[in-house]
């Protein structure tokens, strides 16, 4: 017999609570084990349900009063069927209840390390960012430092009144060379206007210099 036979949960329970008396007990006792149920709902399920299916018997206990509603339940072997069905599903549904519950359990469990990962992967990609930030600086810096060396270097040579030797001429047509590549690359990434104020400040700054070393 498929424990579906009895769908309803009353039902069941006066089942299970008639297995807890061994199997016959007065309705008013069923009743008061199932924590006072309404005396007409129990004889519903019993009369439309229980006894059209077999599982149970109800008998009379005062056989001379054919007005007084069968008053004792008894469990038949269908029943016990039933019973056995019964409680072989709902240890199914209790595992599964409990499986459903770690799978519920291990899906937070990675929600959490994946919400962690990701912002270990943030912060990672911070530092990635800020470390090329920092080496693109650096060469920046160099090549300003090259360029303002050069410049200088021109500088002096160009207030020498007069070229001695083969080899000035070639360290100025360098450093034009070397300081015009390099400007063309400022310029790239930092605007004609931006270097041309940074190329006054230095050529004042240098005038200043020069100024104070002749004083």
């Amino acid at each position: 017999m498929s424990s579906d036979t009895v769908t309803d949960d009353l039902g069941k329970k006066i089942v299970e609570a008639l297995a807890d008396n061994d199997g016959h007990a007065k309705s008013t006792t069923l009743r008061d084990d199932l924590g006072g149920v309404d005396k007409d709902r129990f004889n519903y399920r019993v009369r439309e349900h229980l006894e059209p299916t077999g599982i149970v018997e109800t008998r009379r206990i005062t056989e001379d009063n054919t007005n007084i509603p069968p008053n004792k339940l008894i469990l038949t072997e269908d029943g016990e069927e039933y019973l056995h069905q019964l409680k072989k599903n709902n240890k199914i549904e209790r595992n599964l209840s409990e499986r459903v519950e770690q799978l519920e359990v291990q899906v937070s469990t990675l929600q959490e390390e994946n919400q962690e990962l990701r912002k270990q992967n943030q912060q990672l990609q911070s530092s990635v960012n800020q470390l090329e930030i920092n080496n693109f600086q650096q060469e920046i810096q160099e090549i300003q430092n090259e360029i303002n060396d050069l410049q200088i270097r021109v500088a002096t040579i160009e207030q020498r009144p007069v070229i001695e030797n083969e080899v000035t001429p070639h360290i100025i047509d360098t450093a034009i060379i070397a300081g015009s590549t390099s400007q063309q690359f400022l310029i790239d990434e930092f605007g004609e206007e931006q270097v041309e104020n940074t190329r006054e400040r230095m050529i004042k700054s240098l005038s200043e210099k020069e100024y104070r070393i002749m004083d």
